[in-house]
């Protein structure tokens, strides 16, 4: 996604989305589970441990929008 700011206005285009109806919750916390052991095996990586990272978050926010 891309955020904006022009004359204070915050303009926020996002390049997916789910619709809350459409998010898998046990997918979500597999995901979640998945990317806490990638998180805690990436010791020294930092590409790797940024890449779980980001998808620690994403799996949060599923959870969260679906709980």
């Amino acid at each position: 996604g891309m955020l904006t700011m022009i004359s204070g206005e915050a303009n926020l285009i996002a390049t997916t989305f789910e619709w809350s109806e459409n998010i898998d919750l046990p997918r979500a916390q597999h995901a979640k589970e998945v990317a806490q052991a990638r998180i805690v095996a990436a010791k020294n990586d930092e590409r790797e441990l940024m890449l779980a990272e980001a998808k620690l978050r994403r799996a949060l926010v599923r959870i969260g929008v679906k709980s």
